[in-house]
């Protein structure tokens, strides 16, 4: 697969893929490692403040195949 990428819902959510394209022999699957940025806004004076979001994360991505002989 190539151009892996991807997005949320949350226009403050994004996420870094460690890569944008991973082999996946037939049959099998794949892990690909990211990181998640949020931007949760000012911080509160409070000293316990506990910030949560929830959104839809989703993957897209080329299914490249390899040629026909």
């Amino acid at each position: 697969m190539s151009g892996l990428a991807v997005t949320s819902d949350d226009p403050r959510v994004t996420a870094e893929l460690d890569t944008d394209h991973v082999s996946i022999p037939p049959g099998t699957a794949a892990t690909v490692n990211m990181t998640i940025h949020w931007d949760a806004g000012a911080r509160s004076t409070w000293p316990v403040d506990t910030r949560s979001t929830r959104t839809t994360l989703r993957a897209a991505g080329k299914v490249d195949s390899p040629g026909q002989p």
